[in-house]
């Protein structure tokens, strides 16, 4: 019978898992090209290192699979061709020979197929002679990853620790009940957050210091380990009160023998993992312990990929409440696509557009300019993964246009390839300088009350935006560095082109920002470009 598909876990995280666990195992796509092979595989495969793409059914150009019998195989029955075809299997019994007859062994090999945003097919390898008191079988670990794929599906909740204990009780030989402490930073305490047998609600009455849970589980001990006398311990590190509730609650004077497993995550033992045996004090043993540590290794590693997931999450909802509160107008773009992700309240009142007049609509439709070639620019720069210079562009709306400073950064939102676009509204500076050209203009028509002096200084600002006398101070070398500035080019382009150290660019940059009054390189660009840099 099929044995049910489990939903992927990333490719990384199979990865991990592979790299850690003592049978081989291949990972492939659905069209057989090879995703992982961990080292064990490879050398049981007679594989070299730094094997280039191959596909999954050339794995056995090196080796001859035969029956456990010693009869050849029957090309359907390669283990590999039933994976291709969709067909999962447990334990098929095979002999491996080398390309001169030499024996490799006898093996037990497994195939499952993983769905889910990472689709592949997942080939585990043990040898026969090894299964015998080993918890590493085949079945144990296809039960591993299933648990493993179950938990990533999910979030670290109110009721993730009991799905945890409930799948370890499932799998772990001689476990009958137990429960899961978790180290809480608030406190600096380990409390109980989940039990099988026992009522958790009163066992979470009490909690343990840090130094206390290390009475039980050492800092030195990297594994499960066994305790028979975990009444004795507890009766002599605790108080009569905590005492009382795990007598009553815990029942320890019922646990025959207790499983204790440390979790860690960066190091720390951050949860412990204790499974309890009521009637045979011999109920767990060195198989136990064995698949009680990949089980916990496997629990670090959901722990430490959820809350990497949380953070994420954490980070977006943060950068989208940013995104939205910031009075200058600003777009997300899936470069991808390009398409929109968001925008901000500022853009859609400049643009006056609803939300969802903008959410997934094509960019170069939304965002009419007057130089529609530099923003394609800008997009090819960004898929470059490139930051898009400052550029001035005259941005058009319903009933008004605007003068804008646009300028995009590359971004990874949500774990799509994206953009973040900037448009600083610059059209009341426009208006002014407009005014100002105005202004003179009227003036030079008029000149018989003006000396000669005058009139060539007002046409030299109507030719030329008015340079303040701070400019007048720039040396050679600042104006060469202001002249660069203004063509988009960064520091370390600055630095080459110039034959300078990228702190000595950086020092003429804050000097010039000094003479002209700017704050920030937008602003400079701006100024110089504005007077025909």
């Amino acid at each position: 019978m099929p044995h049910p598909t489990v939903l992927s876990p990333s490719m990384e995280i199979l990865t991990a898992v592979s790299n850690e666990i003592s049978e081989g195992v291949v990972i492939f796509s659905p069209d057989g090209d090879i995703l992982h092979i961990n080292d064990t595989a490879r050398t049981w495969l007679r594989l070299k290192q730094g094997l280039k793409k191959i596909h999954a059914l050339d794995l056995l150009k090196n080796v001859n699979i035969l029956t456990a019998g010693g009869s050849p195989l029957a090309p359907q029955d390669n283990p590999i061709s039933k994976l291709l075809g969709g067909e999962e299997f447990h334990k098929l019994n095979l002999r491996l020979q080398d390309s001169d007859l030499a024996e490799l062994g006898n093996f037990q090999c497994s195939g499952r197929v993983i769905l889910g945003e990472s689709p592949c097919r997942l080939l585990t390898l043990q040898k026969a002679d090894e299964i015998t008191g080993t918890v590493h079988t085949v079945g144990i670990q296809a039960s591993l990853v299933g648990i493993l794929g179950d938990l990533l599906a999910t979030e670290i909740d109110a009721s993730f620790y009991q799905r945890v204990l409930k799948g370890a009780i499932s799998i772990i030989p001689g476990a009958q009940a137990g429960s899961i402490t978790l180290y809480n930073e608030a406190d600096h305490r380990y409390h109980f957050v989940a039990a099988v047998g026992y009522k958790l609600k009163k066992l979470q009455q009490i909690s343990f210091t840090y130094n206390e849970a290390l009475f039980l589980v050492p800092e030195s001990k990297e594994n499960s380990f066994i305790v028979q006398n975990l009444v004795s311990m507890d009766r002599v590190m605790l108080d009569p009160e905590r005492y009382r509730v795990l007598q009553q609650e815990g029942r320890i004077d019922d646990i025959k023998v207790t499983l204790m497993t440390p979790i860690r995550l960066s190091g720390k033992i951050v949860a412990t993992l204790l499974l309890d045996n009521m009637s045979d004090p011999k109920a767990f043993n060195k198989e136990s312990q064995l698949i009680a540590e990949a089980f916990g290794m496997m629990v670090g590693i959901a722990l430490k990929h959820l809350n990497y997931k949380a953070k994420l999450a954490q980070a977006a909802e943060q950068f989208t409440q940013l995104f939205h509160a910031n009075p200058t107008a600003m777009l997300l773009v899936e470069l991808d696509k390009s398409q929109v992700l968001d925008a901000n309240e500022a853009l859609l009142k400049m643009l006056e557009l609803k939300s969802d007049a903008v959410i997934g609509k094509p960019f170069d439709s939304l965002i009419k300019a007057s130089r529609q070639s530099l923003l394609k620019q800008a997009i090819k720069l960004l898929k470059e993964g490139e930051a898009s210079p400052p550029t001035e562009i005259q941005l058009y709306a319903k009933s008004h246009s605007y003068w804008v400073l646009s300028e995009a950064q590359p971004i990874n939102f949500k774990g799509k390839n994206a953009a973040l676009f900037s448009f600083m509204n610059i059209s009341e500076q426009k208006e002014t300088e407009e005014q100002l050209m105005q202004a003179i203009q009227t003036v030079l028509q008029n000149t018989t009350w003006l000396g000669q002096s005058i009139m060539e200084q007002l046409a030299r600002i109507r030719n030329k935006k008015a340079v303040p006398a701070s400019f007048m101070n720039l040396s050679k070398r600042e104006k060469q560095v202001l002249n660069l500035i203004a063509k988009g080019q960064n520091n370390a382009q600055i630095a080459t082109e110039l034959h300078l150290a990228e702190q000595t660019v950086r020092n003429y940059i804050a000097r010039i920002y000094q003479k002209l009054a700017v704050n920030t390189r937008a602003e400079a660009i701006v100024w110089a470009r504005e007077h025909g840099f």
